[in-house]
């Protein structure tokens, strides 16, 4: 790795982590400085500024985990299948690389998106997506609200299980565990239990006017 790449990531690495720590709003340009051990101007350089910063390192970590799980869930041909999977590939990344998901996790329960545009949104939603889509070429003979609210209750799932085990709450994250959850997700599929109308959007919700 040169010089140049190596300093720019550990940019990233630094904010990464400190952005986990401390929340985004609470970590300052200079504690990212002082981690990375790199002058104001190359940060600038790099990146024009923290928000920035923030957008680029989520970017590629949303990156890193979707062309990993477009390997893994893409060849399933069940929706039992395509959920273990996803869970599976969560679960194995948060062990190997925990601070990542505590970034990733952080950003996806905040209101970060509010300042940082429609791309971010888009960003956040892209693993939503990717499920749904993949549902509706395995299983299109069911409702598309239907899907959408078993990918929905299957990403409550999985979140909430990947929080508590980043908070030291929850010991396991395993086979069985992701097992039991895409089988539960799965079956929302071909239940009778009716479905309400989501009145889902894939548009960011304009909140300026909250801040």
């Amino acid at each position: 790795m040169s010089m140049e790449k190596e300093s720019r990531e550990r940019i990233l690495e630094a904010a990464e982590r400190l952005f986990a720590q401390k929340g985004f709003a609470a970590t300052s340009v200079r504690e990212i400085l002082r981690d990375a051990e790199v002058s104001s101007p190359m940060l600038y350089y790099y990146f024009g500024s923290k928000q920035d910063l923030l957008n680029t390192l989520a970017k590629e970590r949303f990156e890193r985990f979707r062309t990993r799980a477009r390997e893994r869930v893409g060849q399933a041909e069940t929706a039992r299948e395509t959920f273990v999977r996803f869970a599976e590939i969560l679960f194995a990344g948060v062990k190997e690389n925990p601070i990542t998901y505590r970034f990733l996790v952080s950003i996806t329960q905040s209101s970060l998106t509010a300042h940082s545009g429609e791309e971010f949104f888009k960003m956040k939603t892209a693993h939503t997506r990717f499920l749904g889509e993949h549902l509706e070429r395995i299983r299109p003979e069911v409702e598309s609200n239907r899907r959408l609210f078993a990918v929905l209750t299957f990403h409550s799932m999985v979140t909430g299980f990947l929080m508590m085990f980043l908070a030291g709450l929850q010991k396991r994250l395993d086979g069985e565990l992701a097992a039991a959850i895409g089988e539960r997700a799965a079956a929302i599929l071909d239940d009778a239990i009716p479905i309400p109308q989501l009145g889902f959007t894939w548009q960011a919700e304009d909140r300026s006017d909250d801040r």
